[in-house]
């Protein structure tokens, strides 16, 4: 999924994000980054849908760990 430097202005270039299987991060990771201000930034609502989207049609992951990310990311954003 690609995540671009003209419509995420923190980032220092174009990117992705892994939607065919789940990266690991240790409990409470993302949390500490942001307690502890070591996030750059935070993706738009528009490609959060487009990951949602991709993770819900990814094959290759097994469905409860897919489940468990497309969860979080519309818990995160609000989305429906």
């Amino acid at each position: 999924m690609p995540v671009r430097k003209n419509d995420h202005p923190f980032l220092d270039h174009d990117g992705y994000i892994e939607t065919g299987i789940p990266v690991e991060f240790y409990e409470g990771e993302f949390e500490n980054a942001i307690s502890e201000g070591r996030l750059a930034g935070k993706i738009s609502a528009d490609v959060a849908r487009a990951i949602v989207s991709a993770w819900e049609r990814a094959k290759v992951t097994p469905p409860d760990a897919r489940e468990a990310v497309v969860k979080r990311i519309k818990e995160e954003f609000g989305l429906p």
